[in-house]
């Protein structure tokens, strides 16, 4: 698979971005739905997600401190991210049968690579697996984290500005308007 150039890290998760999940794609994430939606929502990085708890989460918004924003042993500052419409309907929606969000199906927290096992099983089903970019001869492999950088075009193309949005370094960076 070819190195995916770095202007078009943003867009690799487009189908997404439009709105143009079928049901075919949706059945294929099936458990992994969740986790989808709070990443397209959230922009939050996977180990933040899989940790993350009921109690975050205060029905206008999610608050957390992220673990890679510490600093010389100081805990990170508390963000808040303002939960959209569709956020909202799917977390209000789901049974709190632990005190994290993200659960197997017997309830117990997912460890890194059963959950990463599951994800690659969703997006080899949903057949996402890898895409064709333009001014690329080879297809480029997605992976969870290029979920990150399309929360960043979904939030700017919203309007989000880099203040309100406060996700993280990246999206900091990005001139938000």
């Amino acid at each position: 698979m070819g190195q995916r150039p770095r202007q078009y890290h943003h867009k690799l998760f487009e189908g997404f971005q439009s709105g143009s999940i079928t049901s075919t794609v949706r059945r294929s994430f099936g458990c992994q739905n969740t986790a989808l939606i709070l990443a397209l929502h959230t922009g939050q990085r996977e180990g933040e997600l899989l940790r993350l708890p009921w109690s975050a989460y205060k029905c206008d918004c999610i608050e957390l401190r992220q673990g890679k924003a510490r600093r010389h042993g100081k805990p990170a500052p508390l963000i808040q991210i303002p939960c959209t419409a569709a956020l909202r309907r799917m977390l209000d929606g789901i049974e709190r049968v632990s005190p994290l969000i993200l659960v197997t199906k017997t309830g117990q927290s997912f460890k890194k690579r059963y959950f990463a096992q599951l994800w690659d099983r969703a997006m080899t089903k949903a057949g996402l697996q890898s895409v064709t970019l333009p001014s690329l001869d080879e297809p480029v492999e997605l992976h969870f984290h290029d979920l990150r950088g399309t929360a960043v075009t979904l939030l700017s193309e919203a309007g989000c500005t880099p203040h309100r949005s406060r996700l993280s370094p990246v999206i900091r960076s990005r001139r938000c308007t």
